[in-house]
């Protein structure tokens, strides 16, 4: 007699997508070349070219006639060579610049192109790395603006990543990352910008039916001088979707070639953070010009028109030139106490205080924005104050008593009044050689040390010359080592190594389209190349008190700016909030299995996931069938079933079955009762933004002979 059981076999909580291997490495995350995908190098009508094929035959990077991987503007005057070594994952380009030429010549944009992504039409969609104000993927459709003309697709464009023309380093780092369902590719320009000032702006771009990631250096970028050169690399990477930001992995180890010995990272401390404005730079102009039509402010101008026009601009409920810091007569506003007490019923033990000492209100044409002088904060964010603050500056030391600390954000700290006072003539960088720029900054640091300051707000940074602002930065943290410094307009990865980095995401400058948007999850490249370093979200007051959570959950500080009257309006609350990151984020293992947070262990769909578990599969006999059922998780949009008689076998083409309502659960019929086909299956939930997390059973039948009498 034949008998046939049934055994199940669970194969282990792993993806086939991203699997633990040997070395630990990150590069062994990414596609192994031999393996899963083999690169080939080879000439191109006489230019080093290269494709990549997967081992299920896609192909995922193909050379095609005409190919270029830059494009020079120089019209011929520089030599550009490159040369294309394959690493683990993809390939390296490395381009080797020189200008032979008597003048000075604008270097190339960087490219590679032919990449296989499978979107093609209007309503297809990619999976696009955003590295400033929403750092994260977005899903992004061929529907934008940058691919219709008078709103008729033309069957190519491109995504600026950040949906803004925004150069590194104005936004994080130099990398492009975006995947489709079948794969993810990553690339990074490595250059160290401290100095090579080069300022490219990253795109994705698909042209007759090709895709690139383009790194176009704007008008600002360096430019080769006679007799000079330059090499850059392009490194390009090919992983799974979930993996996609092992792509990025050669970024990570040559920024930690040149600036991890310089790491001195602010702590991430998700404590929300209470702003308040003090004084306005439109308001400052608009007074003054008001002030001039009705003849009330000719030169010289003393303290008390100043005042009675108030032409520092001050919040209209908080006049600090007229009544002080906590008030001059008996019955005047208190600011700095009822300040003070609405932090406490908050639940606020941190503020930021902007331009305590008002705003210039007058300066050049040329120095006029709208409504705005450029010059608008004031470098003296210390100095130079109104009598009635500079007599009533013991009120600030209210602040340390009630275990609240102290920020002072210092306006255009980058730049330096040109002369030094009130209403310069214009500003020009800091030169932190030059002592007579360097002495008085420095004496407006110490003042705002003396004055309880815990944080400081670095306004402008970005206008330090470039190979200046890492040693500056330095500078400023050995002078006041009991200080955190932020860094804005900067939110650079180099200037992170030092300094808290300070997001706008509601700032239509910075993120243009997605300013109306709310952060979804957490800043995961940041965390990677500067794990553990503070990133500041400045957000409105308007936000609701569950999104505020989500971010500190995720990892953020959220900084919430105050509405102006705080006098009779109460601060966003935030107490009893829970500061415990998400699962997928918190740097732990919590479901012991060796693996820690995303994408690093695939129970996580996203790095704001709040399980690393993923569905957990059972297989049962159903007389001659095989019940495959799971626990349904709502991050889960669906559930795609495979099979196949190999145990560890590559996902490819189309499920054998989706599940996307209950019951969670699928049968197999007849697949019991045949010891020649053991039959293995993988389950794998899939977000609704795509990304997966997938789970294995197996069956065995053995025919059993029976044993004699």
């Amino acid at each position: 007699m034949r008998h046939l059981f049934l055994i199940i076999l669970l194969c282990g909580l792993f993806s086939p997508l991203v699997v633990a291997r040997a070395d630990g490495g990150d590069d062994a995350y990414l596609y192994q070349n031999g393996a899963e995908i083999t690169v080939s190098l080879f000439d191109n009508d006489g230019q080093p070219s290269f494709s990549v094929t997967r081992s299920d035959g896609l192909m995922l990077r193909e050379p095609f006639a005409g190919e270029q991987f830059f494009i020079d503007h120089s019209g011929g005057a520089l030599t550009i060579a490159y040369t294309i070594t394959a690493q683990t994952g993809g390939v390296d380009i490395q381009y080797d610049i020189s200008n032979p030429s008597g003048a000075e010549q604008p270097l190339p944009d960087f490219l590679v192109d032919g990449l296989h992504y499978a979107a093609q039409n209007e309503s297809d969609s990619l999976f696009v790395l955003n590295t400033s104000t929403h750092p994260y993927l977005h899903q992004r459709f061929l529907n934008e603006d940058t691919f219709l003309d008078e709103g008729v697709f033309q069957g190519g464009g491109y995504f600026d990543i950040n949906g803004v023309s925004t150069p590194y380093p104005r936004i994080y780092a130099p990398v492009v990352a975006a995947h489709d369902d079948d794969f993810a590719a990553g690339s990074a320009l490595l250059f160290n910008y401290t100095v090579d000032a080069l300022r490219p702006l990253m795109r994705v771009q698909l042209a007759d039916g090709r895709w690139s990631h383009a790194y176009i250096l704007d008008e600002n970028s360096k430019r080769l001088g006679p007799g000079e050169s330059q090499q850059v690399t392009l490194a390009l990477r090919f992983a799974a979707p979930h993996a996609w930001l092992f792509t990025l992995h050669p970024y990570k180890t040559y920024f930690d070639a040149q600036f991890g010995a310089e790491r001195d990272i602010t702590p991430r401390d998700t404590r929300p953070i209470s702003g308040l404005n003090l004084s306005y730079g439109s308001a400052a102009r608009e007074n003054y010009q008001n002030c001039l039509d009705e003849g009330g402010c000719a030169d010289p101008i003393d303290e008390a028109t100043v005042i009675q026009h108030n032409l520092r601009g001050y919040n209209y409920y908080i006049r600090l030139d007229r009544d002080g810091l906590d008030g001059i007569e008996p019955g005047d506003p208190q600011f700095v106490t009822t300040y003070v007490q609405r932090l406490l019923d908050g639940g606020y033990q941190r503020t930021m205080l902007w331009a305590m000492g008002g705003q210039f209100w007058d300066c050049p044409p040329d120095q006029v924005s709208g409504s705005e002088c450029y010059t608008n904060i004031p470098h003296q964010f210390m100095s130079d104050l109104p009598t009635n603050v500079e007599n009533t500056l013991d009120a600030l030391d209210k602040f340390e008593q009630n275990g609240i600390d102290l920020g002072f954000w210092w306006g255009r700290a980058g730049q330096v009044p040109v002369p030094w006072q009130w209403n310069p003539d214009h500003m020009i960088p800091l030169d932190v050689n030059d002592p007579n720029h360097v002495d008085p900054t420095d004496h407006e640091l110490d003042l705002a040390v003396a004055r309880g300051a815990k944080a400081v707000g670095l306004d402008a940074y970005a206008n330090i010359p470039v190979g200046s602002q890492l040693p500056w930065l330095a500078h400023l943290k050995a002078r006041a080592p009991g200080v955190d410094f932020w860094t804005e307009g900067s939110t650079m990865d180099y200037l992170h190594i030092k300094a808290s980095i300070f997001l706008q995401p509601e700032n239509q400058w910075a993120a243009g389209d997605l300013s109306d948007d709310e952060i979804a999850q957490p800043d995961l490249l940041a965390q990677y190349l500067n794990p553990g370093a503070e990133v500041i979200a400045y957000i409105g007051s308007s936000n609701t008190r569950d999104y505020i959570q989500n971010l500190v959950k995720w990892g953020y500080t959220p900084l919430i700016v105050a509405q102006p009257d705080i006098y009779n309006i109460p601060l966003l609350d935030v107490n009893h909030f829970d500061f415990d990151l998400v699962a997928c984020f918190d740097g732990v293992d919590n479901d012991g299995d060796g693996l820690t947070d995303f994408p690093y262990d695939p129970g996580c769909t996203s790095a704001a996931g709040e399980t690393e578990v993923g569905p957990q599969v059972t297989a049962t006999a159903q007389g001659g069938n095989v019940r495959l059922s799971w626990t349904h998780s709502a991050i889960y949009a669906r559930y795609d079933i495979w099979r196949s008689e190999s145990p560890y076998f590559t996902r490819m083409g189309t499920p054998r079955a989706t599940v996307d309502a209950a019951p969670w659960q699928y049968d197999d019929v007849g697949a019991l009762g045949d010891p020649g086909h053991n039959y293995f299956y993988v389950v794998q939930g899939v977000a609704a933004d795509g990304r997966a997390y997938a789970n294995r059973v197996g069956e065995f039948d053995f025919a059993l002979t029976p044993g004699g009498p």
